[in-house]
């Protein structure tokens, strides 16, 4: 508001950086800058014209543990998924209950 570019008003325009993390290579983003982690958001200019911005995390090196736990707990959450959908899937039919 005021001249910030992270106010979009319009969700179309605020999606902007999500379609573009899903559709670009890992290769092309960058993770890091000046050795701490990157966000990437949704900006526009004060005509409207959206695009993905690149910012530092603020506070990182204050909150580098509880940073590294979420990490760590995203990462268990992502691999009960992988062991769940790995598993054999039992289906019953209808038939078999009666």
């Amino acid at each position: 508001m005021f001249g910030s570019p992270h106010h979009t008003i319009e969700p179309f325009k605020a999606a902007i950086a999500a379609v573009h993390l899903i559709l670009v290579p890992l290769t092309f983003l960058p993770l890091f800058m000046d050795n701490n982690p990157v966000r990437f958001g949704a900006q526009t200019d004060r005509w409207g014209n959206e695009r993905v911005g690149v910012t530092l995390v603020k506070e990182w090196d204050t909150h580098k543990e509880e940073g590294a736990t979420l990490v760590a707990q995203c990462d268990g959450l992502y691999e009960s998924f992988k062991t769940e959908e790995a598993a054999p899937k039992q289906f019953e039919t209808a038939s078999e209950r009666m």
